[in-house]
Order: structure tokens, then C-alpha cells, then sequence
């Protein structure tokens, strides 16, 4: 089966991206995968995000993809 990568991205990294993210990669079905990204990433999860995406069975932290560079592809240090 297909299936498709998803990416978030928002300023901060550390709600909406979370949200959408933990969101796509809980899908049922198996189709999404998500991951998320910031243009300024900070040092925090969002607590309302993190208890969100912990009632959805996923880990509440960044995917480990962080500022969005020049070259307009999203830099990442391999862990999700």
C-alpha cells in the first residue's frame, strides 16, 4: 500500500506542526505519514499540544525536522 509523507509546517514547530503531525501519522488506515518543521523552530512543545498528541498514542516532540532552509527543503537530523 501507498503511502504519502506529510509535512507541517509553522513557525514555531510546537503546536499546529505537532498537532498535524501526531494527527497524520495516527491515521487508521496506515495512508500518512507526518512530520513537522519550523521557520524559527523553538525549544518547547506546546503543553496543550503535548497532552493532545499523548491522547492520540504519539510522542509529543518535534520530529526532528528543524528550520526550513534556504534551499526551500527541510533539514533533518534522521529521528522521528
Amino acid at each position: 500500500m501507498k503511502t504519502w509523507d506529510i509535512l507541517f509546517l509553522c513557525t514555531h514547530n510546537s503546536a499546529r506542526s505537532i498537532l498535524g503531525e501526531a494527527l497524520a501519522s495516527t491515521d487508521p488506515g496506515k495512508k500518512f505519514v507526518g512530520y513537522s518543521a519550523g521557520s524559527t523552530p523553538g525549544t518547547r512543545v506546546n503543553p496543550f499540544a503535548a497532552e493532545i498528541a499523548g491522547k492520540l498514542d504519539y510522542p509529543a516532540r518535534p520530529s526532528g525536522h528543524g528550520p526550513l532552509g534556504f534551499s526551500g527543503s527541510v533539514a533533518s537530523d534522521g529521528q522521528r
